[in-house]
């Protein structure tokens, strides 16, 4: 199959569709951009250690850091930028799983440049480097620099955000992203969802903090996940951020230890493996002994399983993480499992990518037939 993309005609990026900056731009059209370069050049320099708003917004949309805004939420409702997030600096440490990867850049937007740098020192402690840009009030909302640049290059918006409507600027992973509209669009066509089962079903074995799954719930097209971690700090991860994006009643979650072929589960209800689900996901999530086990928990007649795991080199070159061999994948170890017929799977995808420190990512979806 052909994966579609999207191209951003301003920043000649390519932009996965549904992600954070294709969602940017759409905010963007809505609110308006600035008019000429002459009026945006008049704009006054923002009350920040090292840029304006101005040079934030005349950067091409791709490289733009992701707004994070650390001011208390009541402050976030009454006045904001566009398309930024609120991430309060007295919860900041304990939601530091809703941020991108390090290496995408924050731009802080904080109520006075001592909350801001003590922002700064926060996320760089925890590795983020990347942050060029603190945006401060200081001085009262009428007259701040900050808001009359928001307002001229109209990025100023306000009003009461719900959890539903409140936005993601972290990357689910890619090949979910860019695989997700087909797998709905197959499983519609095999009408898996009929009129008594008004939403389709994912199971996401090792959710870590659930960002794959709020995100898939949060796209509206009617998902139920299952998060499975042996973790009980990831899964009360998982439901802190469902919670603040609304989509609790669309998440369950279930403390489950995988060992070799074996499940060993917490739940008084059945254990996630002994249900069928229209997707299943297993990202980063490797049990060479329970492949048989994910195979089978895809409902038959069109249900999808995609698998995400390191797969070894090709020069033997031995990883450092992770360091047993028995948890990474051999070279079309997945297609002899799923595609050759004997569990009824038909491969639909099967690629790999070279991450930059060398080792090998696998993904692969396949349709249960």
């Amino acid at each position: 199959m052909t994966t579609k993309y999207k191209c951003n005609t301003k920043s000649r990026a390519l932009v996965f569709p549904g992600s954070d900056l294709e969602i940017m731009a759409e905010e963007e059209d809505q609110v308006g951009v600035a008019g000429s370069c002459s009026q945006r050049t008049q704009i006054g320099i923002a009350t920040s250690p090292s840029h304006s708003l101005h040079d934030w917004h005349a950067l091409p949309l791709a490289d733009r850091p992701r707004l994070v805004d650390v001011r208390s939420e009541e402050a976030f409702q009454a006045r904001r930028l566009v398309s930024s997030i609120n991430l309060p600096i007295d919860d900041l440490v304990n939601l530091l799983f809703e941020l991108p990867e390090p290496s995408v850049g924050l731009a802080i937007v904080a109520t006075n440049l001592e909350e801001g740098e003590n922002a700064v020192k926060l996320l760089d402690s925890r590795y983020w480097h990347c942050i060029p840009f603190i945006f401060v009030e200081d001085e009262s909302e009428e007259n701040s620099v900050l808001w009359r640049s928001a307002a001229t290059l109209r990025l100023l918006t306000s009003g009461q955000i719900s959890p539903q409507d409140r936005r993601i600027i972290y990357t689910p992973n890619p090949f979910l992203v860019s695989h997700i509209d087909f797998v709905e669009e197959s499983l519609a066509e095999t009408h898996l969802v009929s009129s008594s089962q008004s939403f389709y079903t994912c199971c996401d074995v090792g959710c870590g903090a659930g960002r794959d799954s709020v995100w898939l719930a949060k796209r509206g097209r009617g998902w139920l996940v299952r998060c499975v971690d042996r973790l009980p700090r990831c899964l009360d991860r998982v439901q802190r951020l469902a919670c603040r994006h609304g989509v609790s009643n669309l998440i369950e979650c279930e403390t489950s230890l995988v060992r070799g072929a074996r499940v060993h589960s917490s739940s008084t209800s059945p254990s996630f493996e002994t249900r069928k689900y229209d997707l299943v996901l297993a990202i980063r999530f490797f049990e060479r002994e329970f492949l048989t086990s994910l195979g089978e928990m895809v409902r038959p007649g069109g249900g999808f399983l995609l698998l995400v795991s390191f797969v070894a080199r090709e020069d033997g070159v031995a990883y450092e993480h992770p360091k047993d061999p028995k948890k990474v994948l051999l070279a079309g170890e997945l297609v002899q499992v799923f595609g050759t017929g004997g569990m009824g799977f038909e491969t639909v995808e099967n690629c790999s990518q070279i991450l930059p420190d060398g080792r090998v990512m696998s993904a692969y979806l396949a349709r249960r037939l």
